[in-house]
């Protein structure tokens, strides 16, 4: 699948300024010390009192039906032009624990669960999803096994108007922007996954009530980096030489006003459709936080983690209720090493403080996926699954992939397959096999696991 691209979208009060937002995403990287643990410098009391925040936010949202807190929108999203943008190019149409199941052609195989309460409860497989598409945290992957799911089980995308690879993003995400909405030509959408800026209100308007939400994140210290490079040239950063110097300056060339500095800080937050400005304010800072991790925990009950993103898979193959087949992918728009600079412990902690609502969600989230596995079925069969997992990817690079993994772009000799490159990251693609006749390989089963479905799943 062609890299997920923000097409250049001139805008009504900047005419020569171009949007330049993408969804590459890189491989998830293994966390320093640093980035695993919170400072023990961090005040107990303080944390005590986050938690309380937090519980009272919480009850302050379950006792209303509006869709989200009150977050003042940034009108000036709301009154852009959008051009018509390219299309994209054309492919061939192609023709409480959980047991995992056998293999089945069947599309209605129906999977086990275990729970305390019935050791023989049956699950159906979860058709009608919502996954928040974030930047920079390895969602074109996900976004890939969706597409294969969808298309192998001839469900119907909710796609952008007049083929757009997002949803008007940066703009807050509206009903009409999906194709067949406005003309009521399509009777029901299944799977909602293209970048957008969510409107919990809105996406409702699209997608039946028994959706399932789901969003990744990514540690905002990894992320940062990755945002710098491959953002260069927004206003924010465009003007200094390295992230450590932009940190430094505090942030002194950042304006929220100016459009594309969103991607600047607390990206992760702006993407969830919450207000990213954080407050000077620590009293106010750890009210806001709440405000978000509470915003968020409403909508998504399922939040995976970058970082431990095969241990993501199994949890939501087992919250779709999907089998571990449905969930095994390549991995997609990964950066090259030579274009990544690891960050000292000194710059990763100005990356927490410039980025404070999202590494207060980070933290969150990161601490409540764990609590989540070990509800349900247990680090012990989390690794078990994960091995399996990890093996039936080996042996897909091995059979479909041309050099057994990510390559250069140089080396991918399939125009279709080229990855989308941008400012100073490499982003590496994959390359199909050179297949021998002798070879007992199926094309469309390579093809299906390979990152070359973007035009061909199921729209209005």
């Amino acid at each position: 699948m062609p890299a997920e691209i923000h097409r250049p979208v001139k805008r009504k009060d900047w005419e020569n300024l171009w949007s330049v937002s993408a969804a590459i995403v890189e491989k998830p990287v293994d966390q320093h010390p640093f980035m695993q643990r919170r400072d023990e410098s961090e005040n107990p009391h303080s944390e005590q009192g986050r938690d309380q925040i937090l519980e009272d936010t919480r009850k302050q949202l379950t006792s209303t039906t509006k869709a989200a807190p009150p977050i003042e929108p940034n009108k000036l999203w709301l009154v852009q032009e959008f051009s018509k943008q390219p299309q994209k190019p054309a492919f061939p149409k192609r023709t409480p624990e959980i047991r995992k199941p056998p293999h089945s052609d069947d599309n209605n195989d129906k999977y086990t669960v275990k729970s305390q309460a019935d050791d023989a409860v049956m699950c159906q497989p979860k058709n009608h999803i919502v996954f928040l598409k974030t930047h920079k945290t390895a969602s074109s992957t996900i976004l890939n096994i969706l597409y294969r799911y969808g298309e192998s089980h001839n469900l119907t995308f909710a796609l952008p108007l007049n083929m757009h690879s997002q949803l008007f993003y940066p703009a807050f995400f509206a009903a009409h922007f999906v194709e067949g909405v406005r003309t009521r030509s399509v009777k029901e959408f299944h799977i909602l996954c293209n970048h957008m800026r969510f409107s919990s209100q809105e996406v409702r308007k699209v997608m039946p009530r028994d959706t399932f939400y789901f969003s990744i994140l990514r540690n905002p210290v990894a992320m940062m980096e990755s945002l710098f490079v491959y953002y260069k040239a927004i206003p924010a950063f465009r003007g200094v030489k390295s992230l450590e110097e932009f940190l430094i300056q505090g942030g002194r060339s950042y304006n929220a006003s100016v459009p594309n500095n969103h991607y600047a800080r607390n990206i992760l937050t702006f993407d969830f459709g919450l207000d990213n400005t954080a407050p000077e304010n620590n009293n106010e800072l750890e009210r806001r936080s709440a405000e978000v991790i509470a915003a968020v925990e409403r909508d998504f009950p399922l939040i995976l983690i970058s970082e431990y993103f095969d241990e993501s898979l199994v949890l939501l193959k087992h919250a779709l209720c999907w089998s571990l087949d449905d969930v095994s992918s390549f991995r997609l728009n990964s950066r090259s090493e030579r274009s990544r600079k690891p960050l000292s412990a000194e710059t990763a902690e100005r990356v927490k403080e410039w980025n404070s609502l999202d590494w207060r969600l980070y933290q969150h989230f990161n601490d409540t996926f764990w609590k989540r596995i070990d509800s349900t079925f247990g680090q012990t069969k989390l690794q078990q699954e994960v091995e399996l997992l990890r093996a039936k990817r080996r042996n897909l690079e091995q059979m479909c992939l041309q050099e057994g993994g990510a390559v250069d772009p140089a080396q991918v000799q399939d125009t279709s397959l080229k990855p989308f490159q941008y400012g100073a990251a490499v982003i590496q693609g994959n390359s199909k096999p050179v297949l021998n006749v002798t070879e007992e390989i199926d094309p469309d089963f390579c093809y299906l696991h390979n990152n070359c479905l973007d035009a061909t799943i199921k729209g209005p």
